[in-house]
């Protein structure tokens, strides 16, 4: 088994009848039982569910992750969270 094969793709969220896309998987951010305003958010929850084709349009990843080009290039595993790919991906 690779570690593309491990990554769920059962969360759904908007859209889910309208096909895969990168806001098929990215849910309403939680802010409840934070002391922080209505409509901010801190960056590393803002980041933890950024789909990773998005996330690394913006952060520099400059190490070789195995398996990454392969999630990429599938699609639809290519817009799950960075939240939920597997440890070995995340560090």
């Amino acid at each position: 088994q690779t570690i593309l094969d491990s990554i769920p793709t059962t969360r759904r969220y908007i859209g889910s009848n309208q096909g895969a896309n990168w806001k098929t998987f990215v849910p309403p951010l939680d802010t409840r039982g934070r002391s922080i305003p209505s409509g901010c958010l801190y960056l590393d929850d803002f980041l933890m569910c950024m789909p990773v084709s998005i996330f690394l349009a913006i952060v520099y990843v400059p190490y070789k992750v195995p398996g990454l080009m392969e999630l990429l290039s599938h699609p639809t595993k290519r817009y799950i969270l960075v939240r939920d790919l597997p440890a070995e991906m995340r560090y």
